[in-house]
């Protein structure tokens, strides 16, 4: 097995399914197959830092700006923001394996030339 054989100090995480992608995609992809790595890491010799790449849909539509590491989550109706934070909270249950986990929620990662939003305002150039 990969983690048993080449031991990571780090594991980045940051697959995912995409919002277009259809609920049980989101839900297998995002929240299962979460559970699953952290599952296998939990099995290694030496157990890896995990940095999980979260979204900035977690947040919902944020009370105040910019968003911190404090924000707190908001309310959505959005399937993948959901699945998102499910992924979160699988990859936080497993600090009791002794996994430390680190969740970076990108938001809104475009290149030069982007319009901005209602929503995108959290990330729009200062």
């Amino acid at each position: 097995d990969v983690v048993h054989s080449f031991r990571p100090d780090v594991v980045i995480h940051l697959a995912a399914a995409l919002k277009g992608d259809d609920p049980a995609t989101l839900v297998r992809a995002n929240v299962e197959g979460t559970a699953t790595l952290m599952h296998v890491l939990a099995g290694a010799p030496e157990r890896p830092v995990v940095v999980l790449g979260s979204s900035g849909a977690v947040y919902g539509e944020p009370q105040s700006l910019p968003l911190t590491e404090d924000s707190p989550l908001g309310p959505t109706d959005s399937l993948y923001a959901t699945s998102r934070r499910g992924a979160e909270e699988v990859a936080r249950a497993r600090r009791a394996w002794s996994i430390m986990v680190c969740v970076a929620s990108k938001a809104w990662p475009r290149g030069g030339g982007w319009q901005l939003r209602r929503g995108d305002a959290a990330a729009a150039p200062r």
